[in-house]
């Protein structure tokens, strides 16, 4: 059965362009640039004519074609012109503060698009697999570098939040230095959007030579990170639609992270007591800050009202 008979039920040909965009040439890019930003044109062309809008050679429109798993310019094409048809909101490649309200509709449909397009291509057997790591874990560290070290900070507390000894160290250094404490008992999560972060491959080769557990979520299944986990479930990043050269979301990843939080709290019978006492502790100092907000907004300090009551 050929590539274009299964894309129905797998990734679009956007998500496919999207998840290969790192691993491509140069001039591999500029044809997948052209076709991200003028899809229903493009549906319309020939391979030559790609080539020439793209500055490049019909070798390299072959090469682009089958480096995205189809076996013809014209299979790509069909499959492209479907996902077209199915677009029912109108197109707009523009964000501008001029055209504000159209530029939040925009990022809202991208995002949308992302959500949709890793669950429909999401492995749910690794997610599985991956849950059940997480539950079997000793100590759970999560990793991640660049913008994507925040991301890992709040996966962290998240889980632990749900009863998972769980931590995610200040910088890469880190968690090289922590990983090196870690046994078979435990696990790493490594979330990147690349999946490409040689430090981050430093610590994966730390991991492998301990036998420590391994998941890999990231926005490139077939990045050097992916292939080397134990687990690896891929999620569709579509930041190159709105802000070329720069990956600045988390969008799927975070989804991912819910998803897996979500269940390791319906599977753990103290996660509600967890978070009780979670609320409990923070609770009583946000309360207490709120008194104070609230006093400060009376014209009263806090120092003051102390004073009256001991007098």
């Amino acid at each position: 059965m050929g590539m274009g008979s299964d894309m129905q039920e797998g990734k679009t040909v956007s998500s496919l362009m999207l998840a290969n965009y790192d691993t491509l040439t140069a001039s591999e890019k500029r044809i997948a640039d052209y076709m991200l930003h003028h899809t229903a044109e493009a549906t319309t062309l020939n391979a030559s004519e790609i080539a020439e809008r793209c500055s490049t050679s019909n070798t390299t429109v072959t090469r682009f074609v089958k480096e995205l798993g189809f076996e013809s310019f014209s299979q790509l094409r069909l499959n492209l012109a479907r996902e077209t048809a199915r677009e029912t909101v109108p197109q707009s490649d523009d964000v501008s503060f001029s055209s504000f309200e159209s530029s939040v509709r925009l990022v809202l449909r991208n995002k949308i698009a992302e959500l949709n397009e890793t669950v429909v291509n999401l492995d749910v057997d690794a997610l599985k697999d991956a849950v059940q790591v997480i539950v079997h874990s000793d100590n759970v560290l999560v990793a991640g570098v660049g913008t994507s070290l925040s991301f890992a900070q709040m996966f962290a507390l998240k889980l632990s939040h749900v009863g998972v000894k769980a931590v995610s160290s200040a910088s890469i250094d880190a968690e090289m230095v922590l990983a090196q404490l870690y046994s078979t008992e435990d696990c790493i999560i490594f979330v990147s959007n690349s999946g490409s972060s040689r430090r981050l491959s430093t610590l994966m080769g730390i991991a492998q030579d301990a036998s420590i557990k391994t998941i890999a979520i990231t926005g490139n299944g077939e990045s050097p990170i992916a292939q080397a986990a134990d687990i690896s479930i891929s999620v569709v990043r579509r930041d190159r639609m709105l802000t070329p050269d720069f990956d600045s979301s988390h969008n799927a990843l975070n989804f991912i992270a819910d998803v897996i939080v979500t269940l390791l709290f319906h599977m753990n019978q103290d996660a509600s007591e967890y978070i009780r006492l979670f609320h409990k502790t923070f609770g009583e100092e946000k309360n207490e800050m709120g008194e104070e907000q609230g006093q400060s907004e009376q014209g009263v300090s806090p120092l003051r009202v102390q004073q009256g009551n001991t007098s």
